[in-house]
Protein backbone atom coordinates (compact mmCIF):
# COMPACT_ATOMS: atom_id res chain seq x y z
CA UNK A 1 0.00 0.00 0.00
CA UNK A 2 2.47 2.95 0.85
CA UNK A 3 4.28 2.37 -2.22
CA UNK A 4 0.96 4.08 -4.23
CA UNK A 5 1.02 7.22 -1.99
CA UNK A 6 3.48 8.37 -4.50
CA UNK A 7 0.74 8.36 -7.31
CA UNK A 8 -0.99 11.28 -5.05
CA UNK A 9 1.49 13.48 -5.81
CA UNK A 10 2.02 12.72 -9.24
CA UNK A 11 -2.13 12.98 -9.60
CA UNK A 12 -1.60 16.55 -8.07
CA UNK A 13 0.75 17.62 -10.21
CA UNK A 14 -1.61 16.43 -13.34
CA UNK A 15 -4.97 18.29 -11.98
CA UNK A 16 -2.26 21.35 -11.44
CA UNK A 17 -1.24 21.19 -14.64
CA UNK A 18 -5.04 21.67 -15.81
CA UNK A 19 -5.06 24.52 -13.09
CA UNK A 20 -8.19 22.11 -11.21
CA UNK A 21 -6.73 23.69 -8.13
CA UNK A 22 -9.42 21.89 -5.67
CA UNK A 23 -8.78 18.04 -6.76
CA UNK A 24 -4.81 19.09 -6.61
CA UNK A 25 -4.97 20.16 -3.07
CA UNK A 26 -7.36 17.43 -1.92
CA UNK A 27 -4.12 15.03 -3.11
CA UNK A 28 -1.80 16.93 -1.67
CA UNK A 29 -3.83 17.27 1.84
CA UNK A 30 -4.89 13.34 1.49
CA UNK A 31 -0.85 12.71 0.89
CA UNK A 32 0.64 15.45 3.98
CA UNK A 33 -2.07 13.58 5.96
CA UNK A 34 0.59 10.97 6.42
CA UNK A 35 4.00 12.35 5.33
CA UNK A 36 3.10 15.74 6.86
CA UNK A 37 6.95 16.16 7.33
CA UNK A 38 7.46 15.84 3.71
CA UNK A 39 9.09 19.84 2.92
CA UNK A 40 8.77 19.69 -0.47
CA UNK A 41 4.92 18.19 -0.63
CA UNK A 42 3.78 21.16 2.11
CA UNK A 43 5.91 23.55 -0.29
CA UNK A 44 3.77 22.13 -3.18
CA UNK A 45 0.01 22.25 -1.39
CA UNK A 46 0.91 26.08 -0.63
CA UNK A 47 1.54 26.42 -4.36
CA UNK A 48 -1.51 24.72 -5.28
CA UNK A 49 -3.63 26.74 -2.55
CA UNK A 50 -1.59 30.40 -4.31
CA UNK A 51 -2.59 29.70 -7.41
CA UNK A 52 -5.96 28.73 -6.20
CA UNK A 53 -6.25 32.45 -4.36
CA UNK A 54 -6.96 30.71 -1.08
CA UNK A 55 -3.63 32.91 -0.12
CA UNK A 56 -4.32 32.40 4.01
CA UNK A 57 -3.85 28.51 3.28
CA UNK A 58 -0.64 28.80 1.38
CA UNK A 59 0.69 31.28 4.22
CA UNK A 60 0.06 28.65 6.40
CA UNK A 61 2.25 26.14 4.30
CA UNK A 62 5.01 28.50 3.69
CA UNK A 63 4.69 29.39 7.73
CA UNK A 64 5.16 25.77 8.43
CA UNK A 65 7.63 25.37 6.02
CA UNK A 66 10.01 28.30 7.26
CA UNK A 67 9.18 26.79 10.56
CA UNK A 68 11.37 23.54 9.99
CA UNK A 69 14.02 25.16 7.20
CA UNK A 70 14.66 28.83 8.37
CA UNK A 71 17.01 28.94 5.67
CA UNK A 72 14.95 27.57 2.46
CA UNK A 73 14.91 30.85 -0.04
CA UNK A 74 12.20 29.48 -1.71
CA UNK A 75 10.05 29.36 1.05
CA UNK A 76 10.57 32.87 1.70
CA UNK A 77 10.29 33.85 -1.78
CA UNK A 78 6.44 31.88 -1.59
CA UNK A 79 5.42 33.33 1.36
CA UNK A 80 7.04 36.82 0.16
CA UNK A 81 4.49 36.74 -3.08
CA UNK A 82 1.95 35.23 -0.86
CA UNK A 83 1.95 38.60 1.65
CA UNK A 84 2.25 40.29 -1.58
CA UNK A 85 -1.31 39.24 -2.79
CA UNK A 86 -2.67 39.85 0.61
CA UNK A 87 -1.20 43.18 0.16
CA UNK A 88 0.69 43.30 3.26
CA UNK A 89 3.36 44.94 1.76
CA UNK A 90 5.68 45.05 4.82
CA UNK A 91 6.20 41.31 5.66
CA UNK A 92 6.64 40.63 1.81
CA UNK A 93 9.29 43.10 1.42
CA UNK A 94 10.80 41.10 4.46
CA UNK A 95 10.08 37.70 3.37
CA UNK A 96 11.22 38.91 -0.27
CA UNK A 97 14.73 40.51 1.33
CA UNK A 98 15.75 37.61 3.18
CA UNK A 99 14.53 35.39 0.23
CA UNK A 100 17.55 37.35 -1.94
CA UNK A 101 19.94 37.17 1.19
CA UNK A 102 19.86 33.60 0.97
CA UNK A 103 19.66 33.33 -3.18
CA UNK A 104 20.64 36.97 -4.84
CA UNK A 105 20.60 35.88 -8.53
CA UNK A 106 16.77 34.94 -8.34
CA UNK A 107 15.72 37.64 -11.15
CA UNK A 108 12.09 36.41 -10.24
CA UNK A 109 12.18 37.73 -6.53
CA UNK A 110 13.76 41.23 -7.57
CA UNK A 111 10.33 41.18 -9.13
CA UNK A 112 8.38 40.93 -6.60
CA UNK A 113 10.71 42.66 -4.19
CA UNK A 114 10.12 46.01 -6.76
CA UNK A 115 6.15 44.89 -7.27
CA UNK A 116 6.06 45.03 -3.35
CA UNK A 117 8.06 48.26 -3.01
CA UNK A 118 6.15 50.25 -5.82
CA UNK A 119 2.80 49.28 -3.58
CA UNK A 120 4.05 50.33 -0.10
CA UNK A 121 4.95 53.67 -1.49
CA UNK A 122 8.87 53.49 -2.60
CA UNK A 123 8.45 54.19 -6.23
CA UNK A 124 12.53 55.03 -6.23
CA UNK A 125 13.78 51.61 -4.84
CA UNK A 126 10.84 49.73 -6.23
CA UNK A 127 11.89 51.15 -9.90
CA UNK A 128 15.41 50.00 -9.20
CA UNK A 129 14.77 46.24 -8.09
CA UNK A 130 12.37 46.03 -11.57
CA UNK A 131 15.34 47.02 -13.58
CA UNK A 132 17.33 44.81 -12.00
CA UNK A 133 14.95 41.89 -12.47
CA UNK A 134 14.74 42.65 -16.22
CA UNK A 135 18.55 42.81 -16.43
CA UNK A 136 18.88 39.31 -15.13
CA UNK A 137 16.43 37.96 -17.49
CA UNK A 138 12.90 38.27 -15.91
CA UNK A 139 10.69 39.95 -18.60
CA UNK A 140 7.75 39.98 -16.67
CA UNK A 141 8.69 42.96 -14.67
CA UNK A 142 9.06 45.20 -18.06
CA UNK A 143 5.40 45.69 -17.58
CA UNK A 144 5.85 47.07 -14.36
CA UNK A 145 8.68 49.66 -15.37
CA UNK A 146 6.65 50.69 -18.32
CA UNK A 147 3.44 51.62 -16.50
CA UNK A 148 4.89 52.82 -12.86
CA UNK A 149 8.95 54.19 -13.62
CA UNK A 150 8.78 55.63 -16.92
Amino acid sequence: MQAGFHLYLQRAEAYAGMQSWEPAIKDMLFYLKYFESNQQALHQCGEYYYESGDYINALKCFNRNLKDDSNNSNYYKSRGKTYLKTATYRYAISDLSMSLDLNPDDAETWMFLGIAKLQSGDRENGCSDLEKARKMGESRSLKYIIENCQ
